[in-house]
């Protein structure tokens, strides 16, 4: 994997985590809040 590749990879997950967030809010399983937060913790 190139380094341009694993960028490009990396990018593609955050993109998919915070899609998965806002399926869990909008099914009620966590709310906005704690999606905030979680997205705070994956950021470190």
């Amino acid at each position: 994997m190139t380094e341009e590749e694993r960028k490009a990879y990396f990018e593609e997950i955050k993109e998919e985590r915070g899609s998965i967030l806002e399926e869990l809010v909008e099914e009620g399983i966590i709310s906005e809040e704690e999606a905030e937060k979680i997205q705070e913790i994956l950021k470190k």
